[in-house]
């Protein structure tokens, strides 16, 4: 391992050491600003991908990679009214009573 690699290595194994309130903390320091999350094991995945990729140890579709594709805001309304009105069309043509 080269020295930065060591560098690396060493402060990410740091992380698992600390506390949650540390991790939070340490959050603040890399990220520039608070987290509301008390997962400590989601704490050591961000502050560790962000050391990592400051340091440019990581690809660039690492952060695409490191997050779980979400849909878009305008498929997921779509997908509601969708099946808003498939709920009422089925209710509809059910006979009542």
């Amino acid at each position: 391992m080269g020295e930065d690699s060591t560098r690396i290595h060493d402060e990410i194994e740091s992380l698992r050491q600390m506390s949650t309130a540390q991790l939070k903390a340490k959050y603040r320091e890399v990220f520039g600003e608070e987290t509301r999350s008390n997962h400590k094991q989601f704490l050591f995945r961000r502050i560790a991908w962000r050391i990592q990729a400051n340091a440019g140890g990581l690809s660039e579709r690492a952060p695409e990679a490191a997050q779980p594709e979400l849909p878009s805001h305008a498929l997921l309304l779509k997908r509601l009214v969708q099946e808003h009105l498939h709920i009422r069309l089925v209710r509809q043509a059910l006979p009542l009573g």
